[in-house]
């Protein structure tokens, strides 16, 4: 976790530097997980320049592999030629130019490392060309996009590698969701009978791709030592029969994770055709965060239409998320069906609006100590569902006990409905603090229609919302695309301070 803060706050100073130069705006500089502090939005982008070393290769579908693929001038064809130039353990860059649509027909499988030292760059997947024009689509049909894998039985550690800036398509699953595979994924990192020590991988970073049509976006099936996935949109994330899956799949370990300033839309929702009967599925989440995680921290991501906000089972921190017309609100610390971490976790629940959720609140538990303050969960003239918090009391799961919520201080939450527990359960409820929460506070007067109007967006729908969130790229870094907007929103239709 060390190295995981060191970085992050490397490269935040780094991207005021540059905000100031280039007029994007910068967010102040926090410590990272310090529940006290007012949390940090990362504005715009992650400073990313190539080395003195780096090669860079171009590739575009009007190119020819015959060509050096050095120049914007003379791409590559195809991603496999470019990729072939790549040298393993070098900060190398594989662009793809904005506009062009390529097509894989197998699984691409992503054996190269970036350097040892983060400090001598990345390895790079990116895009060139001008930022108005869309991403580069790479048209997967049915299948995984990216197996990033350093080999079966490997001791190798896949370190210093980023994503960005490619929109990853799952077409023949949109085309036909009651038909559709249950197992495609936009990027998965896995290592295969890993001999190594450590992590097999370490700091890989996801920011502004776009996933739409698969079952999972992102997913670690092995351990992950610093995982950060910023500015991303899924979309459409979907299994016919609601089995497990996720827009972001945590399945291993991470160590270290930043999940941040991600779009979320229509994540197993019963929008999509063929999604199991009509309503949710308790196996698919937005973020599927195990409970082996460590050191998580989920901030600034707005989730619409969803199974569920998060399952963040690893507890850490929850910070000014969005989640809106959910059937779950959340749950963070609580497992059920798995092992919990022994003795609970440590959460931080703080400055979120959770709007319209229609089925079940926010669960919290295996709670050893908390913070939950300064929250909104509830309905306006779009919702029906009255809903608050409840606290989980102690249950077994796996071979393990949850172990209630305890030496948790609720302060400054606002909610339609209330924050349930049993006072005379005493073994499950311990050291808890109440002080300025409003409850049973019925329907907020506003709806998203007021929002968009508010901001110069048009419509009045959570839909007409995330269509126009779903435009979110490099070239139209603003406000409007951050939770601060719409949470700053309510809570001055609510007569409370917006946040600062």
């Amino acid at each position: 976790m060390d190295h995981f803060l060191k970085q992050y706050v490397i490269r935040i100073l780094a991207s005021i530097v540059i905000a100031l130069w280039t007029g994007c705006k910068g967010g102040p500089i926090e410590e990272l997980g310090d529940p006290d502090d007012t949390p940090t939005l990362a504005d715009c982008w992650t400073p990313m320049e190539p080395s003195s070393t780096s090669l860079i290769v171009y590739v575009s579908t009007s190119g020819n592999d015959a060509n050096d693929g050095l120049t914007e001038q003379t791409p590559k064809q195809t991603i496999a030629a470019g990729f072939a130039l790549l040298r393993d353990g070098f900060p190398d860059w594989l662009l793809l130019r904005r506009g062009d649509t390529f097509t894989l027909a197998a699984t691409f499988t992503w054996n190269k490392s970036g350097p040892a030292s983060a400090s001598d760059g990345w390895m790079h997947l990116g895009a060139y060309g001008n930022e108005t024009d869309p991403r580069p689509v790479i048209d997967t049909g049915e299948i995984t996009a990216f197996m990033v894998n350093p080999g079966f039985g490997s001791t190798k550690i896949m370190r210093n590698i980023a994503f960005t800036d490619i929109h990853l398509l799952a077409s023949t699953r949109m085309n036909n969701p009651p038909a559709a595979t249950t197992s495609a994924r936009g990027i998965h990192l896995l290592a295969t009978n890993w001999q190594g020590t450590g992590y097999p991988f370490s700091n890989v970073l996801v920011e502004n791709m776009k996933f739409q049509g698969y079952s999972i976006g992102v997913e670690t099936a092995s351990g992950t030592e610093d995982l950060l996935v910023r500015s991303c949109i899924f979309y459409y994330i979907f299994v016919p029969d609601g089995s497990t899956g996720g827009a972001f799949g945590w399945i291993g370990s991470p160590t270290g994770a930043l999940l941040e300033n991600n779009i979320f839309y229509q994540i197993q929702s019963s929008d999509i055709p063929g999604v199991v009967n009509t309503a949710y599925s308790g196996f698919m989440h937005s973020a599927y965060i195990t409970a082996d995680a460590r050191d998580v921290v989920t901030r600034g991501n707005i989730v619409i239409k969803a199974t569920e906000a998060f399952m963040q089972r690893a507890g850490g921190i929850y910070s000014r998320n969005v989640g809106a017309h959910c059937a779950v609100a959340g749950l963070l610390g609580q497992t059920w069906g798995v092992t919990p971490p022994p003795g609970g976790v440590e959460v931080t629940f703080e400055e979120s609006l959770l709007l319209n959720a229609f089925d079940q609140p926010f669960y919290l538990g295996n709670t050893a100590n908390g913070i939950v303050r300064d929250n909104l969960l509830v309905r306006d003239q779009q919702g029906t569902y009255t809903f608050g918090v409840s606290l989980v009391p102690i249950n077994i799961a796996g071979s393990g006990t949850n172990i209630g919520v305890h030496n948790t201080n609720f302060s400054n939450n606002h909610m339609s409905g209330a924050i349930a527990w049993s006072q005379s359960d005493t073994a499950s409820f311990s050291g808890l603090t109440f002080t300025g929460n409003q409850e049973n506070i019925g329907t907020v007067n506003t709806n998203i229609g007021t929002y968009l109007a508010s901001i110069g967006w048009t419509g009045s729908t959570v839909d007409d919302w995330a269509t126009q969130l779903m435009t979110h790229d490099r070239a139209n870094c603003t406000e409007k695309f951050e939770t601060a907007s719409i949470i700053n929103f309510y809570r001055t239709q609510m007569g409370l301070q917006p946040l600062p």
